[in-house]
């Protein structure tokens, strides 16, 4: 804490010398903007565990949430690339396939004995998720025609 405090205090001196570097306020508002980042990343990434795990097995989840992770902070970062919406998309897209498949044995097998599968959260979350990928990099990359025929139709 003392360490970041002494880089904020040197970078705010150096940007504004009118301010004080070494202000509380200052400093606890801009340790708050640092720390906005990955908390949001954070709260969305706890909030989507439950929406993916149901049938993935225990040792797969935190790599799940590792890989989440790194797309989330590449896209947050102050200048992403079209590259890291798509991959991020395509990694979705794939988790989502992959879901799809180990629910086809359970689905069958409540089939046999003349039962429905319930359509839960996890259904749709993935589906949601390529979408809200697909709109922010749309509105991140308004001119970029490619990347709006690459939205998909199908999922409307």
């Amino acid at each position: 804490m003392c360490i970041l405090r002494a880089l904020i205090s040197r970078i705010i001196g150096k940007l504004c010398p009118v301010h004080t570097p070494t202000s509380p306020i200052l400093l606890r508002s801009l340790h708050d903007e640092a720390l906005g980042c990955a908390l949001r990343i954070k709260f969305q990434r706890e909030n989507s565990r439950a929406r993916v795990f149901p049938v993935f097995p225990r040792y797969q989840r935190p790599e799940i949430v590792k890989q989440r992770r790194k797309f989330e902070y590449r896209r947050k970062r102050p200048n992403p690339l079209k590259q890291d919406f798509i991959a991020y998309i395509d990694y979705d897209k794939q988790l989502e396939a992959l879901q799809l498949l180990r629910k086809k044995p359970v689905a069958r097998e409540l089939k046999k004995q003349n039962k429905k599968m319930k359509k839960s959260v996890s259904d749709f979350a993935g589906v949601s998720r390529i979408l809200e990928i697909y709109r922010l990099a749309t509105n991140r990359f308004k001119g970029d025609i490619e990347l709006w025929f690459q939205y998909p139709d199908q999922y409307r």
